[in-house]
């Protein structure tokens, strides 16, 4: 599996928030830390755009901290991950692979992507 964790704060039902130090510590088996060593830390914007803006309720409030408890990281070298992916693949897999799910591709720009130019 590309993340293959077993828990995530505030997802998971049995979790409870970490500080950042014991953030990094279940980086190993966290969900959300095996997304962000993939797809890099989002910005002030993809947080809004995924949990609500400042104004939101109190679970909107503990995601964004939990998020903020992890240090900042950038997206992963999908080449290095992939080396015998074309790099039109690369460029769909980059897009598809988006922190809020408003920036990634929708189904029809996916279809439309040259990746899958050809196919019937």
């Amino acid at each position: 599996p590309l993340f293959p964790g077993s828990g995530c704060f505030p997802l998971s039902p049995h979790a409870s928030p970490v500080s950042a130090s014991k953030a990094e510590d279940a980086a190993a088996s966290d969900q959300l830390a095996l997304i962000l060593n993939l797809v890099g830390s989002p910005d002030d914007d993809e947080v809004d755009e995924t949990v609500g803006g400042t104004s939101c309720s109190a679970v909107s409030k503990a995601a964004r901290h939990y998020l903020r408890s992890f240090p900042g990281r950038s997206a992963a070298d999908l080449r290095g991950l992939f080396p015998a992916s074309s790099d039109d693949a690369l460029n769909m897999l980059g897009d598809l692979l988006r922190f809020s799910p408003q920036r990634r591709l929708t189904v029809a720009a996916a279809l439309a992507h040259p990746f899958l130019a050809g196919l019937p």
